[in-house]
């Protein structure tokens, strides 16, 4: 308070003063990064600092919070809390990844009070790694990536830099996926990975990469992709390598959008060979099939409807999507066949001669060609024989052919697309033949024949035909029977020398000795058999004879017997003859005897007779025996009859006397 002398009074007004002396009391916070803790700035992009504060005045306090490294302070972070009152807990989010490098981070926090009191928490040491996180130059946040396969290969430019690495190595995780998979790199390069795009239809694919260094610190970086998966396409039908008899051909497949999020089907086209075949499909001009309506959706069946000559066709199907990633499909093949095979069959013997022999073996030969089809294929079907029996399937090679006539072969073929086709071929089997020595009559041998007939019946006569009638004389044999025979075989063998069985030659000259033997047929199922056979001409020239003497003779027993024979035919080298037997067994062609020249007193002026035919001299002929005959029985009665006088007067004693047809022939 002032007074003055006049006594007038005043005051200052009051004034208040604080007195403090004591520091604030201040420690870091359990929150706070213990001393020396390493800290990832990518994985903990903030440090947290907190500090526990008390002083006796709370009010109008300063905190400064200072973090240094090795080059000096680098933030210094001063804050007043005037007005705030009972301030207990400082805490501070500092960012690390844009404000530090690789380094040791000093700091403290220090709080002064308005006595100008103060007092710190300490010191704290924190380092960060690594220093420099990995980059992704490409591909950027977004890149879609068009997939025309299950699995896609993405390339990666990724750079780095740490002086603590000592191992180079990347981890990487696609989306949301579990796990982590480890691929090797090396710094600032490119590394590609295949990534799978099964499943992923246009989802956001998040690669992170996550280098490691030797303090096993990692560093986190990552883009995003988005897989644009083309359409799907199957081909339906036609199959794979497909044969068909059709001309008409419906192409069917399936396409399916894959990526309903990124895009929807777009178009489809058909593409094939089928050039010249159809103006309406040339190859490589290409159809939308959006055009024709069928896309409503993601999944459609799409049917193209194409009339085709015969040819091989090759097609696929080309389509894509509203982001016109496109793919396009397999290709496939299929066959059109309107022909059906050239089949081709025939038979040879298989000894290479010019005649199927009885006993033989055939060769068939079947084969066939086709237009379309390279190799078609073909097989003898059936075989049918001259009775009319059908051998299936009997393959090409047909061994003991077993009856005389004719073969049939049937040769059938079928292609790939079913269509089949066949021909036939025939063969006639007359006989076989074989050389050697011996045989079941005695006597050499020179040469055999065997002839088989199915069936003889009575009233139609089998005709067995020989060859080689110049070696054997004989050119056929005509069976008529009386009975029904089946499976007749006749052996001929042709003979150098009379049969053991004969108790002398058949004549003096003797041009060919045969024997015949049969199999399922007895002489009593014989009416007659009725043989055609040959004389050379020159062989009777040669024996000074004339056909008139030619005779056939068969053996009876032991004996000889002349058969009935008629000359039939000549020409400019045989005579030709008929002889009918009544059975079969061994004959001889022979001469006969001339007969004795007889000569009558003609008149001069006669005119000479002309030469009696064959016929007249066969009568004549039986006339004489006739008359022998009767001759002979005249003279033999006389004896006879003076035989008994003599016997009655005692004066000659005789024995028996036999006849009997080997005693006396005419």
């Amino acid at each position: 308070n002032v007074t003055d002398k006049a006594g007038n009074v005043n005051n200052s007004g009051l004034r208040t003063l604080i007195l403090d002396s004591i520091n604030p009391v201040v420690s870091f916070n359990a929150t706070t990064p213990a001393n020396g803790t390493e800290i990832n700035p990518y994985l903990n992009p903030t440090i947290k600092i907190a500090v526990d504060i008390s002083d006796l005045w709370m009010s109008n306090i300063t905190y400064n919070v200072r973090m240094a490294n090795s080059t000096g302070a680098i933030l210094n972070y001063t804050t007043s809390s005037a007005g705030i009152y009972n301030l207990t807990l400082l805490s501070l989010e500092i960012p690390l990844n844009t404000t530090f490098n690789h380094t040791t981070l000093i700091y403290n926090v220090t709080v002064t009070d308005m006595a100008n009191n103060r007092n710190s928490g300490g010191r704290r040491t924190i380092s960060t790694y690594p220093s420099t996180v990995i980059s992704i130059s490409s591909p950027l946040n977004g890149t879609i990536y068009k997939a025309n396969a299950t699995s896609i290969a993405v390339q990666f430019d990724l750079s780095l830099y740490d002086p603590n690495m000592n191992r180079s190595n990347v981890i990487y995780r696609l989306g949301s996926a579990t796990g982590l998979s480890n691929t090797s790199f090396t710094p600032n390069s490119t590394i590609t990975l295949s990534l799978n795009a099964t499943n992923q239809n246009g989802l956001n694919k998040v690669i992170y990469f996550i280098p490691r260094n030797n303090r096993s610190l990692e560093s986190v970086n990552h883009t995003s992709i988005t897989l644009d998966l083309a359409p799907a396409i199957s081909l339906n039908k036609p199959a794979q390598s497909q044969w068909s008899q059709a001309t008409t051909h419906l192409l069917n497949f399936t396409a399916i959008n894959n990526d309903t999020n990124v895009s929807s089907l777009g178009n489809c086209e058909l593409w094939g060979n089928m050039v010249g075949r159809n103006s309406s499909y040339l190859y490589n001009q290409s159809y939308n099939a959006s055009v024709m309506g069928l896309y409503n959706g993601t999944t459609e069946k799409v049917n193209f409807t194409v009339t085709l000559v015969e040819g091989n066709y090759t097609w696929g199907i080309w389509c894509n999507d509203t982001t016109s990633n496109w793919v396009y499909s397999e290709n496939r093949t299929f066959y059109v066949d309107t022909t059906a095979p050239a089949v081709s069959v025939s038979a040879a013997e298989s000894t290479g001669l010019s005649t199927f022999a009885l006993g033989s073996t055939a060769t068939i030969s079947c084969s066939a060609t086709d237009t379309m089809d390279p190799s078609p294929s073909s097989s003898v079907s059936q075989l049918a024989k001259p009775s009319g029996a059908v051998a299936l399937s009997p393959g090409t090679s047909i061994a003991n052919l077993d009856q005389t006539g004719t073969y049939t072969v049937t040769c059938e073929s079928t292609d790939a697309s079913g269509r089949s086709a066949s021909a036939t071929a025939s063969f006639v089997v007359e006989y076989s033949s074989q050389g050697g020595n011996g045989g079941s009559g005695g006597g050499a041998t020179t040469q055999v024949q065997s002839v088989s007939l199915s069936q003889i019946l009575p009233g139609s006569p089998g005709l067995v035909k020989l060859s080689d009638a110049a070696s054997y004389s004989l050119k056929q044999i005509e069976l008529d029977v009386v009975n029904t025979v089946d499976n007749v075989k006749l052996t001929v063998t042709k003979m150098i020398s009379k049969p053991s069985a004969a108790a002398s030659e058949a004549a003096a000259e003797v041009y060919k000795y045969i024997q015949v033997e049969k199999k399922n047929i007895a002489d009593t199922d014989l009416k007659k058999a009725t043989i055609t056979f040959q004389v050379e001409k020159s062989w009777l020239s040669g024996k000074s004879a004339t056909k008139d003497q030619v005779v056939m003779k068969r053996l009876s027993g032991s004996s000889w017997e002349s058969l009935p024979t008629t000359q039939t035919d000549e020409d400019d080298k045989n005579y030709y003859f008929k002889a009918s037997s009544p059975g079969l067994s061994y004959f001889a062609v022979a001469l006969e005897a001339k007969p004795a020249a007889v000569t009558e007193a003609k008149p001069a002026e006669e005119a000479p007779k002309e030469m009696p035919e064959p016929e007249e001299l066969a009568l004549v002929e039986k006339k004489s025996r006739l008359w022998l005959w009767v001759t002979l029985a005249v003279v033999l009665a006389a004896a006879a009859g003076l035989a008994l006088y003599l016997k009655k007067a005692g004066k000659l004693k005789v024995g028996k006397l036999k006849f009997g047809k080997n005693n006396f022939r005419p």
